[in-house]
C-alpha cells in the first residue's frame, strides 16, 4: 500500500475563482495494484480456465478471483494482480458551510461539482476528484493573509493558509493553451470561465482588463480588454453519428448540444508578438499556466510529440531507446511464433469497416463465422489500432495526412527528424512513418494485386494481457475493392512525394498501386452488378468516396487522363480531401473549371466554419454543423475541426483562416473549462488515466502523443450507460446536469473518453499541429 497518500480526500490545490469565490480541488481515493510481476504460485491458489474463454486464466484463492495468470514468452509467465481501491470517501459534511471557516467566518453558501477521476480495474471502484467552492461575504483583498479551517477528519488537512497573491496564483478560472504559440501567429487568446454545479456560471462581467506577465519576472508586458465571447447557451449542432449508434427501440435524436453552462469571456493578446515564457493575469483573479511564444517549443514541439504518438502504435517493432522512454517488448511478429490466418471476411463486410450488407452484428462476428486455418505470410507492421492491436486499412487515413502535409511544404518537412529507427535514410521522417503503415498492406497485397483490410483478433484484449502476450488467434480480412482503394490513394500518394527523393523506390509504390487499382476496378464492378443492390446506403456513399479519392491520387500520380475521367464522374462537392488533391495539381493538368470549383468548395467550408466558431464558445469550429459527430469516441473536442480552414489558407493564403484554424485549436490545446490539454505529454496538465494497457500492466506511464477521444454531451450518448460507474454517487451533480465542455472522466476503461485512434485522433491532431507550426502567417 502506498504509505505515504492519508485515507482521508487530499486537498490538491486552492484557488481563487471570483472575487469572493474559493475553489478547493480535493481528490478521493487512490488506486493500486493493476501492474504485472513474474508468476510464482503461491499456497492455496489454484489455476482455473474461464468458462467462456480458455485464453483467460484465473488465479483463485478461498473461492474468489484474486489476479489472472499471462503466459508470456519473451519473459516468462506473468502475474496480473487486481486493482485495489483505497480510501475514505468525502463526507456529507463536505455540502455544509458550518464545516468551513475562512479567518474565523463561515461561507454564506457551499457549492459542488464531483466526477470520477480512475477506475479500479477490473472491479470497477472509483476514485473521485470534487471541486469545491466556498462563498464568501467579503471580497479578497490583495496581500491578505487567510486562514482555512475545516472540519477535523473531513480532508487530509485541518487548516490551510495562504497569501491572496493573484499575479503569482494560479486560477482555475483562466484558460490558456498549453502548447503556445507563434510570435506571427495571427490570433492568440485565452478565455475566462468557471461552472460551479448547481452553483452555475461565475459572472465575470466586473472584470475589465487582463495583463500578461513574463512568468520569470512578473512583469507586465501588455494589457487588454476582457470581452464576453459567448453567453452561455447550448448550441444545437446535428449529429448523424449517433443514429449510427441508436438502438432500434431507442427514440431518434435530432441533434446535439455543446453546452458550457457558464458564460465565456475572451481576451486577445493577437498583437502581442514577443517571445518567451508567460501568463496570463486577471487583475484581483489570479493567472494561467504558463505559455511560450516562439518557433519551436509551441506548433512544432506539439507536432513532433503527436507524431511521436504515431510510433508508439507500431506494431511490429520493440519499442522503447533511444526513440523514447515507453517500453514494449515487440508485438505480433512472425519471428516470435506469431501465425496470423486467412478470413474470407473482407472488411468491406466487416462490422469493423462498412458492413455493407448489415449482418455483422458485431466486429467480430463476420470474421470468425468465416475463418480459415489458411496462413498468411509476412503478416506484420502497421499500427495498432487504439488500445487494441488490431490494424485496419483506415489507419492510413492518418499517412494520407502526413504525406498531404509534406506535399504542402516539403521545404519545411524534408530535414525535420522526428527521432524514429529510419530517421537518416535520406527520406524525410514524415514519409518514412507513413511508409511504416503502408507496408503492412503492401506486405500482404495478393498476387492479383487486391489489398486486404487488415489484421483482426477474435475479440477484444483479454483482461491483464499486453499487446506481445495477446492470446486470441488473429485473421487478416480477405482483399476487398475499398481497402484497395484506400491503399491506391495512399501508396500513390507516396510514390508521388518520393518521386525526387528515390525515384526507385517511388516506383516500387507506383507499381504497387497501379496493380491495386486495376484489381479494385475490376472488382467494384464486378460485385456491384451482382451483389450492389444488397448493400447499405452507407456502404455505397463511403465506396464512391474512397474511388472517388484513388482516381484523383492516381491522376495526379501519373497524369493518365482514364483518372481525370473517372474522377469527375465520381466527384462530390463536399470530398474536400479529393478536392484538395485536384485543386494542388500541377499548373497545366487537369480541367482548370473542376479546379475553381474544387477551390471555392474549400472555400465555402472554411466560411462556413468561420460562422459557426464565431458564436459556439471557445470558437470551436465545424464545416459541416448539419453531419459533424460530436457524440462517443467523436473526439469533436480534442482534434479541432479546422483542416478546411487551412486548407483554405493554403489555397489562398488569407490570414483569416489561419487565424480561425489556430482559435479552433485553442480548446483542445488546454483553453478549456478544465485547463487540460487532451493529448498526452503536453503542458503540465493531460491526460493521465487513458486506456491504453501496455503501458497501464506495466507500471508505466501512458506514452506521449495521444490525443483522447474527450468530452461529450452525455445526454446525447446512447451507449455511454454501458459504463458501470455512471450511476448517482458518482457525480455531483448528476451526469445529464453536465455541460459537454466538461463531460471528460480521466478513467481507464471508459473507452468513449480515454480512447483514441490512429486515424481518427493521433494522425489527423499531428496534421492540425504539423500545419500550425509549417504555415506562414
Amino acid at each position: 500500500m502506498n504509505d505515504y497518500l492519508p485515507m482521508e480526500p487530499r486537498i490538491i490545490r486552492i484557488s481563487a475563482v471570483g472575487n469572493n469565490i474559493l475553489a478547493i480541488q480535493v481528490e478521493e481515493g487512490w488506486i493500486e495494484g493493476g501492474v504485472q510481476i513474474p508468476y510464482e504460485p503461491q499456497e492455496g491458489e489454484t489455476l482455473c480456465p474461464d468458462v467462456q474463454n480458455p485464453h483467460l486464466i484465473w488465479i483463485d484463492k478461498n473461492g474468489e478471483h484474486i489476479g489472472v495468470l499471462v503466459k508470456d514468452k519473451a519473459n516468462g509467465d506473468q502475474r496480473f494482480v487486481f486493482e485495489t481501491l483505497h480510501g475514505n470517501k468525502l463526507s456529507e459534511k463536505a455540502d455544509l458551510s458550518a464545516s468551513y471557516h475562512v479567518n474565523g467566518q463561515n461561507p454564506h453558501m457551499v457549492w459542488r461539482k464531483s466526477k470520477p477521476s480512475n477506475m479500479e480495474d477490473p472491479a470497477g471502484g472509483v476514485t473521485l476528484e470534487h471541486m469545491i467552492y466556498l462563498i464568501l461575504d467579503e471580497e479578497f483583498h490583495i496581500s491578505t493573509k487567510y486562514r482555512l479551517q475545516f472540519e477535523k477528519g473531513l480532508f487530509d488537512l485541518d487548516e490551510y493558509e495562504f497569501v491572496h497573491d493573484p499575479m503569482n496564483h494560479r486560477s482555475e478560472a483562466v484558460h490558456v493553451t498549453q502548447l503556445g504559440f507563434r510570435p506571427n501567429d495571427p490570433s492568440k487568446k485565452a478565455y475566462l470561465s468557471q461552472w460551479m454545479g448547481l452553483g452555475g456560471g461565475v459572472q465575470y462581467n466586473g472584470y475589465k482588463t487582463f495583463h500578461i506577465l513574463d512568468d520569470a519576472t512578473g512583469e507586465a508586458l501588455y494589457t487588454g480588454q476582457i470581452q464576453m465571447q459567448n453567453d452561455g447557451m447550448p448550441v444545437p449542432i446535428n449529429n448523424s453519428g449517433i443514429d449510427s449508434e441508436r438502438k432500434k427501440s431507442e427514440p431518434r435524436v435530432k441533434y446535439d448540444e455543446i453546452t458550457i453552462h457558464s458564460a465565456v469571456y475572451e481576451m486577445d493578446f493577437s498583437d502581442f508578438t514577443k517571445e518567451g515564457c508567460f501568463r496570463i493575469y486577471v487583475p484581483a483573479l489570479g493567472c494561467s499556466f504558463p505559455f511560450h511564444i516562439d518557433e519551436s517549443t509551441t506548433w512544432l514541439r506539439g507536432f513532433k510529440l503527436s507524431m511521436k504518438g504515431m510510433y508508439h502504435q507500431r506494431s511490429g517493432i520493440v519499442t522503447g531507446e533511444p526513440y523514447t522512454s515507453f517500453s514494449r517488448p515487440r508485438c505480433y511478429h512472425p519471428d516470435d511464433g506469431r501465425v496470423i490466418y486467412h478470413s474470407d471476411c473482407s472488411l468491406f463486410e466487416s462490422g469493423n469497416g462498412l458492413n455493407c450488407y448489415g449482418t455483422d452484428v458485431d466486429n467480430f462476428g463476420n470474421l470468425m463465422r468465416k475463418s480459415t486455418d489458411i496462413v498468411v505470410e509476412n503478416a506484420w507492421g502497421g499500427y495498432f489500432d487504439a488500445c487494441d492491436w488490431d490494424r485496419r486499412i483506415q489507419h492510413l487515413h492518418a499517412t494520407q495526412m502526413h504525406l498531404e502535409l509534406y506535399l504542402m511544404f516539403p521545404d519545411f518537412f524534408r530535414n525535420l527528424d522526428l527521432n524514429i529507427p529510419e530517421s537518416g535514410n535520406g527520406i524525410p521522417d514524415i514519409i518514412n512513418e507513413g511508409l511504416y503503415n503502408i507496408d503492412h498492406y503492401r506486405r500482404m497485397q495478393t498476387a492479383e494485386g487486391g489489398i486486404r483490410g487488415g489484421i483482426e483478433a477474435e475479440e477484444h484484449p483479454i483482461l491483464g494481457q499486453g499487446g506481445w502476450q495477446d492470446s486470441w488467434p488473429a485473421f487478416a480480412y480477405a482483399p476487398d475493392f475499398w481497402s484497395s482503394h484506400w491503399y491506391v490513394s495512399a501508396a500513390a500518394r507516396a510514390s508521388y512525394a518520393l518521386r525526387k527523393i528515390q525515384p526507385e523506390l517511388a516506383e516500387v509504390y507506383r507499381e504497387s498501386a497501379q496493380r491495386a487499382m486495376d484489381w479494385a476496378e475490376d472488382q467494384y464492378v464486378s460485385l456491384l452488378e451482382k451483389e450492389g443492390h444488397k448493400w447499405t446506403q452507407r456502404a455505397h456513399h463511403k465506396a464512391r468516396e474512397t474511388r472517388e479519392l484513388a482516381a484523383v491520387d492516381m491522376f495526379r500520380l501519373t497524369g493518365d487522363v482514364k483518372y481525370d475521367v473517372l474522377y469527375q464522374e465520381l466527384r462530390q462537392e463536399h470530398s474536400y480531401e479529393a478536392s484538395f488533391v485536384y485543386a494542388t495539381l500541377p499548373q497545366g493538368h487537369g480541367d482548370s473549371h473542376i479546379r475553381q470549383k474544387c477551390i471555392h468548395s474549400i472555400l465555402m467550408a472554411a466560411e462556413r466554419a468561420l460562422q459557426f466558431a464565431a458564436k459556439a464558445p471557445f470558437r470551436l469550429a465545424t464545416s459541416d454543423p448539419e453531419h459533424t459527430r460530436i457524440g462517443p469516441w467523436a473526439s469533436f473536442y480534442t482534434v479541432p475541426n479546422n483542416v478546411e480552414l487551412m486548407r483554405a489558407h493554403y489555397l489562398t493564403g488569407d490570414s483569416r483562416y489561419l487565424a480561425g484554424a489556430i482559435d479552433a485549436s485553442q480548446f483542445a490545446c488546454g483553453a478549456n473549462p478544465t485547463n487540460l490539454c487532451y493529448t498526452t505529454g503536453v503542458g503540465p496538465k493531460c491526460p493521465v488515466n487513458v486506456l491504453h494497457h501496455d503501458s497501464r500492466l506495466t507500471g508505466q506511464s501512458v506514452p506521449v502523443g495521444i490525443t483522447v477521444c474527450g468530452p461529450h454531451n452525455m445526454n446525447f450518448s446512447d451507449r455511454a450507460g454501458f459504463i458501470p460507474f455512471l450511476r448517482a454517487d458518482c457525480f455531483w451533480p448528476g451526469i445529464y446536469s453536465w455541460p459537454a465542455s466538461e463531460s471528460y472522466f480521466d478513467v481507464y476503461r471508459l473507452p468513449s473518453q480515454t480512447e483514441y485512434t490512429v486515424q481518427g485522433n493521433i494522425g489527423p491532431n499531428a496534421y492540425n499541429w504539423g500545419y500550425l507550426a509549417a504555415a506562414k502567417a
